[in-house]
């Protein structure tokens, strides 16, 4: 997964939560999640790992097929694979403000919303059930049709700040 989709990931996944949908406000979340990516000639890989949100900060922590933990703030994102021993830096500013702009209702069926919004040419779907969100779906710069399933869901629950702090080994590579 290059770091150009991560950032696309995780900025949305900062703004999918930063704002508050039909009242529903989330100060903290954490979740399982399976990332599903079905590329043009139909090959499809799956992610697996774990989801972590709390003030604007974010952690998707991969834990299947490959390890890394992916950390975001307002300012930058933050890629750590172990296996590589490699860093990723990106510093890159979300402008959320404007991206909230563009977030509409896109469908409602009973206990279902589907909202919808455009972000650096990008349309993703957001589906939220029962005031729980359970699915962020997208299509990305190169065609791949991209799924996120949340479960195992717990929405403003106690994290830890230090969940969203990351080390660097000193014998890792830092790419910027």
């Amino acid at each position: 997964m290059d770091i150009k989709k991560i950032f696309l990931l995780c900025a949305f996944s900062i703004f999918a939560f930063a704002f508050k949908i039909d009242n529903i406000n989330y100060n903290s979340f954490k979740a399982d999640f399976t990332q599903v990516v079905v590329d043009t000639s139909n090959k499809t890989l799956i992610y697996e790992g774990k989801f972590y949100y709390k003030n604007d900060k974010s952690l998707w922590q991969y834990l299947n097929p490959d390890e890394k933990r992916v950390y975001i703030n307002k300012e930058k994102v933050v890629v750590i694979d172990d296996d590589l021993e490699q860093v990723v830096i990106s510093k890159e500013e979300i402008d959320l403000e404007n991206i909230l702009k563009n977030v509409v209702l896109d469908k409602k069926d009973k206990n279902t919303l589907i909202y919808k919004a455009n972000y650096q040419n990008v349309i993703y779907y957001v589906k939220v059930l029962n005031d729980v969100l359970t699915n962020i779906s997208y299509k990305d710069e190169l065609d791949n049709q991209v799924s996120i399933d949340f479960t195992n869901t717990k929405i403003n629950t106690d994290l830890e700040d230090s969940l969203f702090k990351y080390e660097i080994p000193n014998n890792y590579d830092i790419i910027r």
